[in-house]
């Protein structure tokens, strides 16, 4: 008999010893997934709040491109001086299809005498505008400090304006063949992606007169011409001088 009772109680101590280990496993279980849920939580809201400050800063970049883009509208327009005895030898363009666009230079009379502004220095079609903008070849958004004209290879690149070369080389910062020209008023024209270059450094060239081809060299995804235009180390958005 006595024998009997020790089995019935050595069987309910393991039950009941297997009843705590489940219940303990069970609220270890529960405690764990509580504690992947709150993980979760704090994971999803550390990530809605970064996005909110990114949000927040493009914002506040698009906002400040607005402001520079606004302010580069509202500048007078650049002309450069030209001496009253100083001829020009203005280029008289091919055409070349129907839907190109041709531009249009802006001369103004100055009260010191003749003013000239400049002209296009090819003819083609506006591809890309001054300003902030994705690189076609790196995709990166970045300041394009010029304005590209895309035109068949092989096109005439002129001159903007009377003025000396001071450079003309291969550049390896992407703009490949390249030709600079230093003008009155500490003013600066940069043509570069160009296939050929007709003038070298020291080189005096007349307003319209060729000094290279549109071509492809550099970090270019067609051939165009990259054309800038400086005010002293300022760079100053083209369309302001010459309408495409």
């Amino acid at each position: 008999m006595k024998s009997s009772h020790r089995r019935i109680n050595t069987s309910m101590k393991r039950k009941w010893l297997i009843i705590i280990i489940i219940t303990m496993i069970a609220n270890i279980q529960a405690s764990v997934v509580k504690q992947k849920q709150a993980d979760t939580a704090k994971v999803k809201n550390q990530y809605a709040s970064d996005l909110e400050k990114k949000e927040a800063i493009i914002k506040k970049i698009h906002a400040l491109m607005d402001e520079i883009n606004t302010k580069l509208d509202s500048k007078e327009k650049l002309v450069v001086p030209v001496e009253p005895q100083q001829a020009t030898d203005v280029v008289d363009h091919d055409e070349y299809t129907k839907n190109e666009t041709t531009p249009e230079a802006k001369p103004e009379e100055g009260k010191k005498g003749k003013e000239e502004a400049l002209i296009a220095p090819t003819k083609g079609k506006l591809t890309s505008k001054y300003g902030y903008r994705e690189n076609p070849v790196t995709k990166k958004y970045s300041f394009h400090k010029g304005i590209d004209i895309a035109a068949p290879k092989g096109t005439k690149v002129v001159a903007s304006v009377r003025g000396t070369v001071v450079t003309s080389q291969y550049m390896n910062n992407g703009y490949g063949n390249c030709i600079i020209i230093e003008h009155a008023n500490n003013v600066k024209t940069l043509y570069a992606h160009l296939e050929k270059r007709l003038v070298k450094p020291g080189d005096t060239v007349e307003q319209g007169q060729q000094i290279g081809t549109v071509g492809a060299t550099g970090r270019a995804t067609g051939p165009h011409l990259h054309y800038e235009v400086y005010k002293g180390k300022q760079s100053i958005n083209p369309e302001e001088l010459v309408h495409y």
